[in-house]
């Protein structure tokens, strides 16, 4: 039978004392996801996002991985490969961007479309009363979905690595750390 006791030794130093603190530090993340997601983002802020997530916008609306966006760069690679038969400007494809974020997140702008909650389209007379372009929001709550699985993953390789006390640590830094907010909500 157990006693009050033993209820204090696993608050203190048992199980319930780990389940506690892990909790408290998912906690912790969700209330400054929400916290910081809501107060600090006004949309897409820095040339990458916006191009990063024009490129989804192609692959959203069935164009591919193509981008709206030439760099010499990227047309002096395009047409040494092709020569002639260069692709068109209008489907000219990515050729700096790794695809698997573009592709996530062309993968929730269509289930955006589809479900009729966010529009790729909209006309600049509608634009002109929003604070964020409404497809600005599906990119945020994919990066905070984003940090929250990296704090996730800063706790298991700490805790797997060493023990408990150096994952919730290494966690509780990794949240703290300015450069990983300022990431998140520049889209």
């Amino acid at each position: 039978m157990s006693t009050i006791q033993d209820l204090v030794y696993n608050l203190e130093e048992g199980g319930l004392r780990r389940a506690l603190v892990i909790v408290a530090l998912a906690f912790l993340t969700i209330g400054l996801v929400a916290w910081i997601g809501i107060s600090e983002f006004n949309g897409l802020r820095t040339q990458e996002a916006m191009d990063l997530a024009q490129q989804a916008r192609q692959i959203a609306t069935g164009q591919g991985l193509t981008t709206q966006l030439i760099r010499p760069l990227a047309l002096w690679q395009v047409r040494s490969q092709f020569g002639n038969d260069a692709p068109k400007v209008g489907a000219f494809p990515e050729t700096l961007s790794p695809p698997l974020y573009p592709v996530l997140l062309g993968g929730l702008f269509k289930l955006g479309q589809i479900s009729g909650k966010i529009p790729l389209s909209i006309s600049p007379d509608a634009i002109k009363g929003m604070r964020v372009y409404p497809p600005d929001y599906i990119v945020l709550l994919f990066n905070l979905v984003c940090v929250a699985l990296a704090v996730l993953a800063v706790y298991l390789w700490g805790a797997g690595q060493f023990d408990f006390g150096v994952g919730i640590l290494s966690a509780v830094f990794f949240i703290g750390s300015t450069a990983l907010w300022n990431e998140a909500i520049s889209g």
